[in-house]
């Protein structure tokens, strides 16, 4: 992309970033300091982090991506929706990072343009399993047991448990569901009535129209790609 001084935004989703992979960690403080700086707004959609098991945790990777983001968030504006991946992200996180936590979904203007904004998991299926699964996770209550009540090793142990059976489904995910779930797209358009819709969740870079709004999804980051959605008032395009 040829650099464009007008006023814009950008969206990333699904960096999973960990301990484990240090260069993607380079990679995303570079991305602030080179890509992120220019914009108005840096929006993550979801699953920033490959695992967060709550704002109690602290090693050396966590705190190297604080510091980037407290650095970054002095001058500039950071929104973060929590994904599948890290969800218990919490008050204590957005304190010490100076990132704006979003709900999923969160309804913005963008540019005129109302814009819903989601991580996608909740929506890639209306089967019962899944939304019973989403009713439990996703419960206030259930995540202050999980974090306040399990000694932090045990998480830990159970983290590395999904991981595992995660990376299998991601493989299953992203040869069978290319598209949100029709029916949870329509029920997102009667409550919010958007003219466009941005996720991740699904690691594929797409732009298509369904039920009249502008679907955009988000592809992921690895090692060596650092993907996004450049959005002005007049361009839409990923980079």
């Amino acid at each position: 992309m040829n650099e464009i001084l007008e006023p814009h935004v950008i969206f990333i989703a699904d960096l999973h970033l960990l301990a484990a992979a240090p260069r993607k960690t380079k990679n995303f403080i570079k991305f602030l300091a080179e890509i992120a700086s220019q914009a108005d707004a840096l929006y993550i959609l979801g699953d920033f982090f490959d695992i967060w098991l709550g704002d109690d945790d602290q090693n050396e990777f966590i705190t190297i991506i604080k510091q980037a983001l407290r650095n970054h968030t002095v001058q500039h504006a950071v929104y973060l929706l929590p994904g599948n991946r890290d969800f218990l992200l919490g008050k204590q996180f957005a304190k010490d990072t100076g990132v704006k936590l979003l709900y999923d979904p969160t309804l913005i203007d963008l540019y005129g343009n109302p814009t819903l904004l989601l991580h996608g998991n909740k929506e890639c299926s209306n089967s019962l399993i899944h939304n019973i699964y989403l009713k439990v996770v996703y419960n206030q209550l259930f995540q202050r047991l999980f974090t306040n009540l399990l000694p932090l090793m045990f998480r830990q142990k159970l983290a590395n448990k999904m991981r595992k059976i995660s990376v299998e489904a991601n493989r299953k995910k992203t040869s069978t569901i290319k598209k949100l779930n029709r029916e949870k797209v329509l029920a997102l358009k009667n409550k919010y009535h958007p003219t466009q819709l941005i996720y991740g969740h699904l690691h594929l870079s797409n732009q298509y129209q369904e039920l009249g709004i502008n679907c955009f999804s988000l592809p992921a980051w690895d090692d060596e790609a650092t993907p996004y959605l450049y959005i002005s008032a007049t361009q839409q395009e990923f980079a």
